[in-house]
């Protein structure tokens, strides 16, 4: 069992020389490096893996690693030689990945002995095919895209990540739409900017993602990672609204002549289905007297629906709040089921908690296959530089271009990015993900043996936890795991705090009853994904407004020749709501209806289809943060590398129609993309060619040096 029983000497010496040996929280092998694709270099193998055997029952504090499922003594150090062998089979890959998963039972649920194993850990990345630029086709294989290095144990960027976590936990239970005008997210937005990182970043890569979240204001705190992050409501319209159903159309002809026709009836199945709702379910969720509207919040999926509402994990219910708890899920234990609980009713997605449950079941790509078929569904147009599809005079959208095209390449891609993104985790430095950092955090700030306990850790956390008390995160996140302990008293008929004290008690409370993943940080999957898939969104729907003189479908608009910037085909957007677009204005849960019915959000500006597919892949990934498992760093740089996977593949989807095709819109930092494919000559040998162009807010670039500068910008 996982029973506290602590050990009156901690061998902090012999964890401070095993964990010099080993080094993945800072710097030497974790220094972020050199990594590729899952790869360890033979300079880390032999770091990671050179203590004598006679040290593999040295006691190590490794808070700052991933350790998770490994065997950890009553302080959560683990045994060097189990860490040992875990590189080991990493560096090997041999398949039966023989690693030594804690075997012992856990405490909660009391009497279990079921274990987690690690996920995907010999996952390698799909190589992507990089088209040449000699006409003749690939060139080889391009290696995936790659994180910058992780923020180091101790830094003022970690501790400010750690900060933002606690407060994100401190406002689970609060809805976005009262945040503006609520005391706590004000009191946490001042805590969080006297925090050192606020005032002034160090180094380029910190001073970046600093720049990235903007003035923290308590409307948007937490937003501003993608353009459209902070227009309109928090949440991304795309998790909020539905399709519209049409009328039933009588077909029979009258004495008058043969009934009129919905106008431009659609060529697309998925989006045929008139009806979709079925009659008593369309009374239970619809405010209209005849057909499901978009502010109703069902999805046309064929004849079937996807409502918009689901039933969140309960409020004011976290996790991991106590050290017994935390300890046995470090050990592996598996407390989905048993320790999941829900709201009652269902409702839009209201408060942070709402969105960690979406983040927590969902489909890696199903919140990108459902804003497609919200676009599909309101015919929206694709992008002009594709050859098929609406306004070619002969040729529609289907196998290459059309619904079943863009639903099958979300599923692609996203598969491709995962791939990718879990090959990274578990290449160094192995990250430790935020509940183990937080522990590190509150036996410091516990002192005495637990402190000790750290070995070479402890003036890195001590750090950490000086900055955090004195902004006043550290109370009042005691204060919540204080009051989350009384509910779970009343559960386990105790609460085993271990080592800490409640006035030290920093452990992050967590959604999820399991806490994070089976795999380490350093990246996020979520994140990842939703990079890549609306990247492939916003490249296959128009973005922009069309200027006068556009040449019909079939005729290319960008041929991969152009010497300047073509400011006019990157001018206006294409908006979502306003008038004559799909929305009439932005919509957002409405508190007079507790949220089971989406209100006109009147004070908003209206949105743009580009902005909100931003705010989009910004929500889903964030959402891992509210949840406690990801960080912001992780947040930001996994949706700029899964926007790169997404140019890498849509190069190649592009080669594959074998006609004149262009693509455009504007990154995650604004920069203003084009892909272009031109078909060889026929009878040629000769494959598609293909380019990448983009271009600065400036309007400087459009060269194969600038798309390479692009590429590598977040390494």
């Amino acid at each position: 069992m996982t029973r506290f029983r602590p050990n009156p000497s901690p061998p902090s010496a012999t964890a401070t020389r095993t964990h010099s040996a080993l080094m993945l929280s800072s710097g030497g092998v974790g220094n972020g490096r050199g990594a590729t694709n899952g790869s360890w270099s033979a300079a880390q193998i032999k770091a990671a893996t050179s203590l004598h055997s006679s040290d593999d029952d040295m006691l190590l504090a490794a808070f700052g690693t991933y350790t998770k499922g490994l065997s950890h003594d009553p302080y959560g150090r683990v045994r060097a030689g189990d860490l040992k062998q875990l590189i080991t089979a990493l560096t090997t890959r041999h398949a039966g990945f023989n690693v030594p998963l804690y075997s012992g039972g856990f405490l909660r649920p009391s009497g279990s002995h079921e274990a987690r194993r690690q996920e995907s850990p010999l996952a390698t990345p799909t190589p992507l095919t990089r088209p040449g630029d000699d006409g003749l086709g690939a060139t080889g294989p391009t290696a995936a895209p790659q994180m910058p290095a992780s923020p180091e144990l101790g830094s003022d960027e970690l501790t400010a990540e750690m900060g933002e976590l606690y407060a994100a936990a401190l406002l689970r239970d609060i809805p976005f739409e009262r945040w503006a005008t609520c005391r706590i997210t004000a009191r946490l937005t001042e805590q969080l900017a006297d925090l050192p990182y606020f005032q002034h970043a160090k180094g380029p890569a910190a001073a970046k993602r600093r720049l990235a979240r903007g003035d923290l204001d308590p409307a948007d705190l937490f937003n501003g990672c993608t353009p459209g992050d902070r227009v309109g409501p928090y949440i991304s319209q795309f998790l909020l609204v539905g399709n519209r159903e049409h009328a039933a159309l009588d077909a029979l002809d009258t004495e008058d002549g043969p009934k009129a026709a919905r106008a431009a009836p659609s060529q697309d199945a998925l989006s045929r289905a008139a009806r979709y709702v079925p009659a008593p379910i369309r009374k239970l969720l619809s405010t209209q007297e005849d057909c499901i509207q978009p502010n109703d919040g069902v999805i046309r999926y064929g004849v079937q629906m996807i409502s918009q509402r689901f039933a969140g994990h309960l409020d004011g219910c976290d996790h991991m709040t106590e050290w017994a708890t935390w300890l046995d899920v470090q050990n592996g234990s598996n407390r989905k089921d048993a320790y999941d609980r829900f709201r009652d009713t269902a409702r839009f997605i209201t408060t942070p908690r709402d969105l960690a449950t979406y983040v927590h079941f969902d489909t890696l790509f199903q919140a990108y296959q459902n804003a497609a078929l919200i676009l599909l569904g309101a015919e929206e147009p694709t992008d002009q530089g594709l050859p098929e599809g609406r306004g070619h005079p002969t040729r529609d959208g289907a196998a290459t271009f059309g619904a079943a095209h863009i639903l099958s390449m979300l599923a692609e891609v996203g598969h491709l990015a995962l791939t990718s993104a879990q090959s990274q985790k578990f290449a160094p430095p192995l990250t430790a993900r935020p509940e183990a950092l937080a522990a590190g955090i509150a036996l410091s700030q516990t002192g005495g043996s637990a402190a000790e306990s750290l070995g070479s850790e402890q003036p890195l956390f001590a750090r950490m936890s000086r900055d955090l008390t004195d902004s006043g995160l550290l109370s009042a996140i005691c204060q919540l795991n204080r009051t989350n302990n009384r509910f779970w008293s009343a559960q386990y008929g105790t609460v085993d705090l271990g080592p800490l004290h409640e006035d030290s008690n920093a452990l992050l409370p967590q959604v999820y009853p399991e806490g994070s993943p089976m795999h380490p940080g350093h990246g996020s999957a979520h994140a990842t994904v939703a990079g890549a898939c609306v990247t492939v969104l916003k490249a296959f729907f128009e973005m922009y407004q069309l200027p006068a003189g556009t040449p019909e479908r079939g005729r290319p608009i960008l041929t991969g020749a152009e010497p300047l910037h073509p400011a006019a085909y990157f001018s206006d957007e294409r908006m979502l709501s306003g008038e004559g677009a799909m929305l009439p204005h932005p919509y957002t849960p409405d508190p007079d209806f507790d949220y089971t019915r989406l209100a006109a959000a009147t004070d908003s500006a209206d949105l743009t289809v580009q902005g909100e597919l931003n705010k989009l892949a910004s929500n889903i990934s964030f959402g891992r943060c509210f949840a406690g498992v990801q960080r912001y760093s992780e947040h930001y740089e996994s949706l700029r590398q899964g926007e790169r996977i997404a140019v890498d593949f849509l190069r190649r989807k592009l080669m594959d129609g074998q006609s004149a095709a262009s693509v455009r819109f504007a990154s995650f930092d604004g920069d203003h993309v084009a892909i272009t494919c031109q078909p060889p000559t026929v009878g040629s040998r000769a494959t598609a060619k293909t380019r990448v162009h983009v271009w600065d807010r400036h309007g400087k670039g459009g060269t194969e040096a600038a798309y390479d500068a692009w590429r590598d910008r977040h390494r």
